[in-house]
């Protein structure tokens, strides 16, 4: 990829929701330390061409109330 290169995160998200299928979902709620928890909806995906490719994808959708949750959410990426 050169510098004058650029992605297109939007479409290349649309490319992969239209490669796949909706699996099941299911809310959840992540609790941060004693006091605090934040809700959220995962959607679980698999490929829509069953004979190319064996995967089942998550996405996890956090509603945060404002930056510091965010940032302190940001921390839990790295635990699933």
């Amino acid at each position: 990829m050169s510098a004058d290169d650029t992605l297109d995160l939007k479409q290349q998200i649309v490319d992969l929701f239209n490669l796949e299928e909706m699996f099941a979902f299911f809310d959840f709620v992540l609790k941060m330390g004693s006091e605090r928890t934040v809700t959220g909806l995962c959607k679980i995906s698999r490929p829509k061409a069953k004979k190319r490719a064996r995967y089942y994808s998550m996405l996890f959708i956090i509603d945060t109330a404002n930056d510091e949750i965010r940032w302190e959410i940001g921390k839990y990426r790295y635990l699933i």
